[in-house]
């Protein structure tokens, strides 16, 4: 009987362990990704993007079929982004890729909402939020 409860408090002990390390991950995973939206806004700063002013921010999304690319356009369209998506060759991953554009400031913020609001809505489409770019600075 003894032996029952060590094996079941091991099992208990594991489980426990192995929920702490997958929240470390996520949260990991979300420190990096909004650092890396500050680090680029940073960059466009650097090179004379004018924070006030809108820019051009392109978006990209990496989709497993035309259907679900329809059904992501719709949305982003809804929020003000222009798009447009193509299939891509098989051999390079998703089968479509998406390309949303939308006029935002250089925000630091702001970029962190949209590319976390990106992720939850890759994520409910069964696809990939790639990331975002934006042209030099004129």
């Amino acid at each position: 009987m003894s032996s029952l409860w060590m094996l079941l408090v091991g099992v208990a002990a594991v489980a426990l362990v192995a929920v702490r390390i997958g929240g470390s991950v996520r949260r990991l995973r979300r420190a990096q990704a909004a650092d890396w939206d500050e680090q680029q806004v940073k960059k466009l700063r650097a090179l004379g993007g004018d924070p006030f002013k809108p820019h051009d921010i392109d978006f990209f999304f990496g989709v497993p079929d035309e259907a679900t690319c329809s059904k992501l356009a719709q949305v982003l369209q809804a929020e003000g982004a222009t798009v447009d998506f193509r299939a891509v060759p098989p051999d390079t991953g998703s089968g479509y890729s998406l390309h949303a554009r939308k006029p935002l400031r250089l925000s630091v913020s702001e970029l962190q909402e949209h590319s976390a609001r990106y992720r939850a809505l890759a994520a409910q489409h069964a696809c990939n939020y790639d990331g975002w770019s934006a042209s030099r600075p004129d």
